[in-house]
C-alpha cells in the first residue's frame, strides 16, 4: 500500500533505493549470497509491482470505458491552445448529438450568406460552378475568392442577403469577432485520393502553364520530376511522398491535410494527421457546418443540400444533372495507383481517414433524417431555413450499453438477404469467411464478403524470381504463432503457402544491460513460429476462398450505411446500404474492417484508442553472407523502441524497427549504405551501463542467472532491396464490446496493438476460430446467429485473451521507453528471473500460441 501511495514519486523512490544499495553493498551482497530464493522471489515481486503501477492507467482507462455510456465532450474553443489540451482518448457513442434538431446547424446562422470555405482537390471547382448557376435560378449574390483587401469577416458582413461566399481557406469563427455567423457548407473527399489527385494535378500541363503565367520568376520544373509516378514516388520514400505524424510544413502546399480546413487558422491546425486537428474539425462541423457533403457521394449531398439549405441549393440535383459540368478538372494524365501504395499510405492517414469517415456519417445521418419522414419549415423573417422534427432524435438511447437502435424504418426497396455479411477482405476477414464456408451447419447459409478493392492483394509462386539474389520478397510480413498455423491447417489454407520460414529460436536483449530470454525449438518441439508475407498467405486464403460455395465476395464494395434494430424489433433483419446503391439485409453482420471500423461506428460501442507516437519502419534486408537464418533477434534499443530481423530465407531476412518519427523520417531519407550501417549499429552497438545496471549484473552474475542459457548474435547486413523501406504508424486501440445485435468484430475493428510480440494477426485469427466455434454451435442448436445473447459467448472469450495480450504488450512498450537506471536495473533482474525459468517461458509461449 505504501508504494501504492507512492507511486506518483517513482523517482525519488528509485533515488533512495540506488542510495541505500551503494551505502550498503557489502553488507547486501553478504546476506543475498545466501538468499538467493529470496532474490528470486524479491526480484519477481519487484517486477510485478512495477508492472501493475505502470499498466495502472492503462487498466483504469479500459475499465472505465467498458462503464461509460457519456461521450467525451470537447472543451470549448478558447480552451483549445495546444494539442496537450485535446482529450486524447477517443470515444464513439450516440448521443445527443445526433438529434434531428441538432444535425441541422443551419438554424444557427445569423446571416443569410453561404460561405463555401472550399477545400482543394474535392471537387469544389464543379460545386463552385453549381453554385453560380443556382444564383440565377434562385435569387441570390455570388462572389468567389478574388483579391482580398480588408478582413475576410469583414468582407463577407458586406455582402448583400441572401448571398454566396467561395474561397479557399480554413474555418473561422465570425462571432468571436463581432459579426454574424454565416451558413456555413464544404465538401470532403477520400483523402488518398485526394493527394493523388493533387501529385498529377501539379504536373499536368495546364497548371505548368497556369503556374510559369501568374509567377514568371519561377524556373520550368525539372523533366525528371515531371515524369515521376506516385508508386515510385511512394515506395521509394521519396520526400514528396512522406506522410509524417505531427509534420508542419512539407515543402508542396498542406493538401494533404483537409481537416485542417476545418480546423481553423491556430498553428497546431496544421500538424499533419494530429489528434488537435481532428477533434478540433469534429467539433466545428458538429456546431457550425450546415452539411459537409461527400465527393464519391456528391448527389446525395446535393440531396441534403436542398432540404437543409434550400434558400440556395433548391432544385440542385436537376441544376447539376443537365447544366453543371462535372470534373471541370479532370485530370486525363493521371495513371491509377496500385492497391499496395494505397494500402501504405492510409496506415498514415489515420485521422485523417477517420475524420473523413465522421464527414460521411453524419452526412448519412442527415439523408436518414429527410427519408424518416421529417418536416422542413422556413423561417420567414430572415429566410434562414429551419427545422421541426416528428421526431426528437434520430437515434434511440442506447439499450442495455450496447444496443444502437434506429428510428429509420427498414427500406421500402427490395433487399437481397445474406445470412452473413462480413465487412471487409483483409486477411482476417477472408480466414473467417473460408473457415464459416467449411462448416457443414452453415452449408445453406449465404455468406457476403465485402472488399472495397478490386482484387485481393497476392503474391503466387509464378510471381518468384528466377535469381536467389533476388527473390521477390514484400516488405509486410507476418510471424504466427503455433495456434494462428495450426487453425490454418484445419481449413487446408496451410498447404497452400507455398514460401514461409520457420523460427525455431528468438532472442530478445536490452541494448542498455546484458539482459536476455531465449525460446528455442528444442524447448518446444516445433517452431517458435513461422514468418509469412502478407501477400503469400493472402494467396493462400484467396485461393482456398475460391473452392467455397457458399461465400460470394463483392469486389469494389463497401458499406455506404446500415441500420441495426433495436431489441423490441427481434424479428428484424440488419440492413446495410452499399455504394453501389444496393440493399442488403442480413442476420448477421460482421465487422473485419479495421481499426477505423464503420460497423463499430454503426454499434455505437466507446473505443478506447491512442497513438503511440511511433513508427514502425520496415523494409526487405540482404545478408552478409548465406546462413542457416531459422532464427528471429529482436533489440530494445534506445531510440525509441525495438528493432526486430526476421529470417525470410538463408539470405534475407525483414525488418520491422519502431521508432520515433523524427528517426523514422531519417532512416526513410538514409541512402542505402547510411541505412544498412544504422541497422547493423543498432544491433551491435554498446551502450554504456549505469553503475546500478552494472552492480545488478553482478548479483545476478553471483547466482546464476546472467545471462542464463546460450546467447546468439544476430548477422550482419549487407544491402537493403530497392523500394523495400516504408513506415506506419503505431498504436492502441480496443472496443468496449466486440457484440451487439445482428453485429460483431473480430480483427483491427475490436483491438489494436503494437506490433512488438508479432501477435495483432495471431488475435484477429484466433477471434475467427472463436467466432466460427460459437456460431457452428448457435446452428446446432437451432438458434439465431444475430442474436446477442449467442454472441455474448464469443465476445466473453476473447477479451479475455485479448486484453491480457494487449496489457502486456503496453506495459513492455513503455517499460523499455525508460533509459532511467532503476528501471533499466528492475527489468534487467525481472527479464534474468525470466530467462532462467523454463516454466514461466513455457507459459508465456503457450499464452501467445493460445
Amino acid at each position: 500500500m505504501v508504494l501504492l501511495r507512492l507511486k506518483s514519486q517513482h523517482s525519488a523512490l528509485y533515488f533512495i533505493i540506488y542510495r541505500f544499495i551503494m551505502i550498503k553493498k557489502h553488507r547486501i551482497l553478504s546476506i543475498l549470497r545466501g538468499w538467493r530464493l529470496d532474490l528470486i522471489a524479491f526480484a519477481s515481486v519487484s517486477t510485478s509491482i512495477f508492472l501493475f503501477i505502470h499498466t495502472q492507467t492503462l487498466h483504469a482507462k479500459i475499465n472505465a470505458i467498458q462503464e461509460s455510456n457519456n461521450k467525451l465532450s470537447l472543451k470549448e474553443d478558447s480552451d483549445l491552445h495546444a494539442e496537450e489540451s485535446v482529450q486524447q482518448i477517443q470515444f464513439t457513442l450516440p448521443d445527443q448529438q445526433y438529434s434531428p434538431t441538432l444535425l441541422n446547424n443551419t438554424r444557427h446562422a445569423q446571416k443569410s450568406t453561404l460561405f463555401f470555405n472550399r477545400v482543394p482537390k474535392v471537387g469544389s471547382q464543379t460545386l463552385m460552378d453549381l453554385i453560380s448557376k443556382l444564383a440565377v435560378r434562385n435569387g441570390f449574390e455570388f462572389h468567389r475568392d478574388g483579391t482580398q483587401k480588408s478582413r475576410l469577416t469583414t468582407m463577407i458582413d458586406m455582402f448583400t442577403p441572401p448571398s454566396a461566399y467561395v474561397k479557399h481557406t480554413c474555418f473561422s469563427n465570425f462571432t468571436r469577432h463581432g459579426y454574424p455567423m454565416p451558413i456555413y457548407m464544404n465538401i470532403v473527399r477520400d483523402p488518398i485520393e485526394r493527394v493523388i489527385s493533387w501529385f498529377y494535378y501539379i504536373r499536368a500541363p495546364w497548371y505548368i502553364i497556369e503556374r510559369k503565367q501568374a509567377f514568371p520568376e519561377l524556373p520550368l520544373p525539372h523533366p525528371k520530376w515531371l515524369k515521376k509516378d506516385f508508386d515510385s514516388c511512394v515506395l521509394e520514400g521519396d520526400r514528396e511522398c512522406q506522410f509524417l505524424q505531427g509534420e508542419y510544413h512539407d515543402g508542396v502546399g498542406d493538401h494533404r491535410r483537409q481537416a485542417m480546413f476545418f480546423c481553423g487558422h491556430e498553428e497546431e491546425c496544421v500538424s499533419f494527421n494530429s489528434n488537435y486537428a481532428l477533434q478540433k474539425a469534429k467539433s466545428n462541423v458538429e456546431q457550425h457546418y450546415a452539411v459537409v457533403g461527400v465527393l464519391e457521394e456528391l448527389e446525395l449531398s446535393l440531396q441534403v443540400l436542398e432540404k437543409y439549405v434550400p434558400l440556395f441549393f433548391n432544385g440542385a440535383l436537376d441544376v447539376y444533372r443537365a447544366h453543371a459540368t462535372p470534373h471541370i478538372n479532370r485530370n486525363i494524365y493521371k495513371p491509377p495507383v496500385s492497391p499496395e501504395v494505397k494500402r501504405l499510405l492510409r496506415q498514415n492517414f489515420t485521422r485523417e481517414i477517420e475524420f473523413y469517415e465522421f464527414c460521411k456519417q453524419r452526412l448519412h445521418a442527415h439523408n436518414m433524417r429527410i427519408l424518416n419522414p421529417l418536416t422542413l419549415i422556413s423561417n420567414s423573417s430572415n429566410k434562414i431555413l429551419l427545422s421541426k422534427f416528428t421526431q426528437c432524435a434520430l437515434f434511440e438511447q442506447w439499450h442495455h450499453n450496447r444496443v444502437l437502435s434506429t428510428d429509420a424504418a427498414p427500406p421500402q426497396k427490395t433487399a437481397e438477404f445474406y445470412d452473413i455479411v462480413i465487412a471487409g477482405g483483409g486477411l482476417v476477414g477472408t480466414i473467417l469467411a473460408v473457415a464459416l464456408g467449411q462448416l457443414s451447419r452453415l452449408s445453406n447459409k449465404k455468406i457476403l464478403m465485402l472488399e472495397s478493392a478490386d482484387k485481393f492483394w497476392t503474391k503466387g509462386p509464378e510471381s518468384i524470381k528466377t535469381s536467389d539474389d533476388d527473390p521477390d520478397f514484400s516488405n509486410r510480413v507476418v510471424a504466427l504463432s503455433p495456434g494462428s498455423k495450426k487453425f490454418l491447417a484445419k481449413l487446408g489454407i496451410w498447404e497452400e503457402v507455398w514460401r514461409s520460414r520457420p523460427v525455431s529460436c528468438l532472442q530478445v536483449w536490452d541494448a542498455l544491460s546484458d539482459a536476455h530470454i531465449s525460446f528455442n525449438n528444442s524447448d518446444y518441439q516445433q517452431p517458435v513460429a513461422h514468418i509469412v508475407e502478407n501477400a503469400v498467405l493472402a494467396h493462400a486464403v484467396s485461393k482456398f476462398l475460391n473452392d467455397v460455395s457458399n461465400v460470394t465476395v463483392a469486389f469494389g464494395s463497401s458499406l455506404k450505411s446500415c441500420v441495426i434494430p433495436s431489441e423490441s424489433k427481434l424479428g428484424e433483419k440488419a440492413y446495410i446500404s452499399l455504394k453501389d446503391e444496393r440493399m442488403i439485409a442480413t442476420d448477421l453482420l460482421i465487422g473485419a474492417d479495421g481499426f477505423n471500423s464503420r460497423v463499430r461506428t454503426t454499434m455505437g460501442s466507446p473505443y478506447l484508442g491512442f497513438n503511440y507516437d511511433r513508427m514502425a519502419v520496415v523494409a526487405t534486408l540482404k545478408l552478409n553472407e548465406p546462413t542457416d537464418n531459422r532464427a528471429a533477434w529482436q533489440r530494445f534499443v534506445p531510440t525509441g523502441g525495438p528493432i526486430a530481423l526476421l529470417p525470410l530465407s538463408p539470405q534475407f531476412s525483414s525488418l520491422v524497427w519502431s521508432t520515433t518519427p523524427e528517426y523514422a523520417k531519417k532512416l526513410l531519407n538514409m541512402t542505402v549504405e547510411e541505412f544498412v550501417d544504422a541497422v547493423n549499429s543498432a544491433f551491435w552497438q554498446e551502450y554504456s551501463q549505469s553503475p546500478l545496471v552494472k552492480k545488478s549484473c553482478e548479483i545476478l552474475s553471483t547466482f546464476n542467472l546472467r545471462n542464463s542459457g546460450p546467447k546468439i548474435y544476430p548477422p550482419s547486413i549487407m544491402d537493403v532491396v530497392e523500394k523495400s523501406r516504408a513506415a506506419f504508424p503505431l498504436g492502441f486501440g480496443h472496443s468496449s464490446f466486440y457484440v451487439s445485435r445482428r453485429t460483431a468484430l473480430i480483427g483491427d475493428a475490436a483491438h489494436r496493438l503494437h506490433p512488438l510480440a508479432g501477435q495483432g494477426l495471431n488475435l484477429g485469427i484466433g477471434d475467427a476460430e472463436t467466432l466460427q466455434r460459437v456460431l457452428d454451435d448457435v446452428v446446432g442448436i437451432g438458434g439465431d446467429i444475430g442474436s446477442l445473447d449467442n454472441l455474448k459467448e464469443y465476445e466473453t472469450e476473447r477479451q479475455r485473451h485479448n486484453l491480457a495480450i494487449q496489457g502486456g504488450v503496453d506495459f513492455l512498450h513503455r517499460l523499455y521507453n525508460y533509459e532511467f537506471a532503476p528501471v533499466v536495473a528492475l527489468r534487467t533482474i525481472g527479464l534474468s528471473v525470466f530467462n532462467s525459468s523454463e516454466t514461466l517461458k513455457r507459459a508465456i509461449m503457450s499464452q501467445a500460441s493460445a
